[in-house]
């Protein structure tokens, strides 16, 4: 009876979708998590910070577990 499955960024879905479509409700979200392994010259540009993704993070994290 979870609300998400999470995976992070840059991964393929495929198995969080198969996770979803295995259960009895199939109306979980797929929530993408930022692992900062992949962060741009252009992110920072925009303003990323550690502190900015990590409360991205956290707000998919409260979104996950309501």
């Amino acid at each position: 009876h979870l609300p998400a499955v999470l995976i992070l960024e840059g991964s393929s879905p495929k198995i969080a979708e198969t996770v979803i479509g295995a259960t009895a409700e199939k109306n979980q979200k797929l929530l993408i998590l930022n692992s900062m392994q992949s962060v741009t010259r252009q992110d920072i540009d925009r303003g990323d910070t550690y502190l900015s993704l990590m409360k991205e993070n956290l707000a998919v994290l409260t979104e996950a577990l309501q």
